[in-house]
């Protein structure tokens, strides 16, 4: 799994500078009738879009962990077959993929910061 950055209110440029919008200009009595112009955002829509990215990065924790979950239980899926009763590893190997296993099933509980999370390592990757 890829490094998990955590962005922030800096990554995002709204905050700074209000952004603005191509419309076609409707005034009849303008030079620039017809045409396509930039126009100032209003102050409740830039509010909004403020608004829109907190609520995206007050939830990105969450994607984050929804991410790592997907992750785990592909890691999981990997190894079924190796706990099975009739599979041919040794029972010290079989033992290591338990172990494997419940570290896994532990994640991300054992860690509240997704940008920190360590995947252990699958024995049968050696």
């Amino acid at each position: 799994m890829s490094e998990l950055v955590r962005p922030t209110e800096e990554d995002y440029n709204i905050w700074t500078v209000r952004p603005l919008r191509n419309v076609r200009d409707s005034d009849e009595s303008s030079e620039t009738y017809g045409q396509r112009i930039n126009i100032e955002i209003s102050d409740v829509e830039w509010e909004e879009q403020k608004q829109s990215v907190r609520d995206m990065l007050s939830n990105w924790d969450k994607e984050a962990f929804q991410m790592i979950r997907m992750e785990r239980n592909h890691k999981l899926t990997e190894t079924d077959w190796a706990v099975l009763p009739d599979s041919a590893l040794t029972d010290e190997l079989k033992a290591d993929i338990t172990n494997y296993r419940k570290q896994l099933r532990d994640l991300p509980s054992t860690d509240s910061d997704p940008t920190n999370i360590v995947f252990p390592k699958n024995p049968l990757e050696d």
